[in-house]
């Protein structure tokens, strides 16, 4: 079971709780979860992180003589 990191989002704000706590949760995990707290009118949701691509290197740009 793949399991990625989370964060809590006020859905009034649109912000993290506290974006430094980011548990691992199973797709099994957050879709009940979201729907529990909706059911209980709580105002916030699981939100998968967002996955952010690093590219580390260095462009060279030269022309020909």
């Amino acid at each position: 079971m793949e399991r990625r990191r989370a964060l809590m989002i006020d859905t009034r704000t649109g912000q993290a709780l506290d974006p430094t706590w980011q548990p691992m949760l199973a797709l099994h995990e957050l879709e009940p979860a979201n729907a529990l707290m909706q059911k209980n009118r709580l105002a916030y949701r699981w939100q998968w992180v967002p996955s952010v691509a690093q590219l580390n290197g260095v462009a060279q740009l030269a022309t020909r003589a």
